[in-house]
């Protein structure tokens, strides 16, 4: 396997929110004169970061989508 799939797969493996801080890292680190694969709305760009800095920050915390259905369908 190559270097660059090993980077890949190993990304894959990280918790969710060590994969979002990577995203960001990556993008960030992209020259200013090459555009980023996609382009967000400032505004939404905005609301990911101030989430962002909630999470690292211990503000907010993650929730799995059993986690998140358990609690709004409590006799399930």
């Amino acid at each position: 396997m190559n270097t660059t799939n090993d980077v890949y797969l190993n990304a894959l493996d990280l918790a969710p929110e060590q994969r979002g801080e990577l995203v960001m890292v990556l993008l960030e680190s992209l020259p200013e004169d090459v555009d980023p694969p996609i382009q967000l709305d400032p505004e939404y760009e905005s609301e990911l970061r101030r989430r962002l800095e909630e999470l690292d920050s211990g503000r907010a915390q993650m929730h799995t989508l059993e986690q998140v259905m358990a609690r709004i369908r409590p006799n399930m």
